[in-house]
C-alpha cells in the first residue's frame, strides 16, 4: 500500500521500473496470501462471487490504464504518485475521524 509506494518513490525509480517493482511485490504478496487463505479454508463462495463481480472493474482499469501509462513519465509520474499518496493520506485521516 502507501508505505511501499512512498518507499519506492524515495528511490526515484523511473515509471517503468517503479511499476514493475510494485507489480511484482503485490503479485507475490497476493499469491502467498491467497494460498494461505485457501489452505486455512477462508475462501468462501461469497468471496468468490465478490471477486467475480469485481472483474469488470479490474478489466476497465487495465483497458484505461495501459494506454495512459505511455504518457505518464518523469516528473509527471512523480507528481501523480505524490498526489495519489496525498489523497490516500487524506482519506485515511477522514475515515479515522468519522
Amino acid at each position: 500500500g502507501p508505505p511501499l509506494v512512498f518507499a519506492l518513490q524515495t528511490r526515484h525509480f523511473e515509471g517503468d521500473r517503479f511499476r514493475a517493482t510494485i507489480n511484482l511485490t503485490f503479485a507475490l504478496s497476493n499469491i502467498v496470501g491467497l494460498s494461505l487463505f485457501v489452505l486455512d479454508g477462508k475462501v468462501t463462495r461469497d468471496g468468490l462471487v465478490a471477486a467475480a463481480i469485481a472483474l469488470p472493474a479490474w478489466a476497465a482499469g487495465q483497458a484505461l490504464g495501459w494506454p495512459i501509462r505511455k504518457h505518464v513519465h518523469g516528473e509527471r509520474f512523480r507528481w501523480v504518485v505524490l498526489t495519489m499518496l496525498f489523497a490516500a493520506g487524506v482519506s485515511a485521516i477522514v475515515f479515522a475521524l468519522t
